[in-house]
């Protein structure tokens, strides 16, 4: 886990090469969002933390130690071994595990009650990429000008634009999109979304909190992706976007380059 501000990039055996960063934003005291890149294991997660009291911060954080430990190499390759099932079923427990883990660091001090995280995870596999989430952390697959939003937000409003009550558009705005319907550190039984897609080397598949998304058309996000072909200047440049937009909260992206350097030659 790197610490505010932080932009590591590793290439990992040719096939992709990533990089992630974080920033408090320019109306945010601290930043409660952590995350995570586990390149010799393909694995990358976002966390983005709710609560007083600095109590964002410890969940964010803690459910990102938690997912490290519990997604290891050897677990995540006998899930891999094993076939698409078994990895969603190893990335769905690993989510249990750490929400009753910050569940219970929230019943253990009265200032951290109620504290909560959003996680969104991605395995990359060589031309496979499975994603799983929780909250309105988000992924995306940009390939060229396409874009697509690999996570389904767990929100007042997603579940609204379900029912066909609001658009995407009008969801944007709504008073109600960042109350969320699941997330990290709720005691009740969540169901944690997942999705697979196959990968193409040149792709770039983009995990960020809210305060990137909310701030920045998911379109100029693709663009500024694909401007880049170091994801060390992607994930500052998509930093700067959500900043010059107004930064209202913690921005944090995960750039993964599907292919490593040699998808650029």
């Amino acid at each position: 886990m790197m610490g505010a501000d932080a932009v590591p990039a590793v290439e990992t055996q040719g096939c992709y090469w990533a990089a992630g960063g974080t920033h408090r934003g320019r109306n945010r005291a601290n930043n409660e969002d952590s995350f995570l890149c586990a390149c010799e294991r393909g694995l990358f997660v976002v966390c983005d933390g709710m609560g007083g009291q600095a109590a964002g911060e410890v969940a964010s954080s803690n459910a990102v130690d938690a997912l490290d430990e519990l997604l290891s190499a050897d677990t995540l390759r006998q899930a891999l071994a094993a076939g698409e099932e078994a990895v969603e079923s190893v990335l769905a427990g690993a989510l249990e595990r750490a929400n009753r883990h910050v569940v219970a660091l929230g019943e253990s001090n009265r200032a951290w009650a109620g504290m909560a995280s959003t996680v969104v995870i991605a395995l990359v596999d060589g031309e496979r990429v499975h994603v799983a989430n929780l909250g309105d952390s988000r992924a995306y697959q940009v390939r060229g000008r396409q874009v697509s939003v690999l996570t389904t937000d767990h929100s007042v409003a997603a579940t609204l634009v379900e029912q066909g009550e609001l658009t995407p558009e009008q969801a944007r705005t709504h008073p109600l999109r960042n109350h969320l319907t699941s997330s990290l550190g709720i005691a009740e039984p969540m169901t944690p979304g997942y999705t697979c897609v196959e990968a193409a080397p040149g792709d770039r598949i983009v995990l960020c909190s809210d305060g990137l998304w909310d701030m920045v058309p998911d379109e100029e996000i693709a663009r500024i992706t694909m401007s880049h072909s170091d994801p060390r200047e992607t994930v500052e440049a998509l930093i700067d976007a959500a900043n010059e937009a107004g930064g209202k909260d913690n921005i944090t992206a995960i750039v993964v380059l599907v292919g490593g350097r040699s998808a650029e030659s």
